[in-house]
């Protein structure tokens, strides 16, 4: 099973605030503050500034996008 888009944006977003290029919830909801916050990763770190999720970003966060959905560490 492939990651969802919402699974996606969150490992984003905390990815982002571990480093301090984010402020907001880890919510897993794309909106402007995490728009600005992958901009102000992507000038820091050199990349193409789109302010969006682009293979490039993901790679350097060190996150795979195609990656399977893992399950929460809680288990029954």
């Amino acid at each position: 099973m492939l990651m969802r888009a919402d699974q996606l944006v969150e490992r984003v977003q905390q990815a982002l605030k571990d480093q301090g290029f984010y402020y907001g919830e880890v919510s897993g909801e794309m909106n402007a503050n995490v728009t600005a916050a992958i901009r102000r990763y992507q000038i820091r770190n050199g990349l193409q500034v789109s302010g969006e999720l682009n293979s490039e970003t993901l790679k350097s966060l060190g996150i795979d996008s195609s990656a399977s959905a893992r399950p929460a560490t809680k288990r029954v």
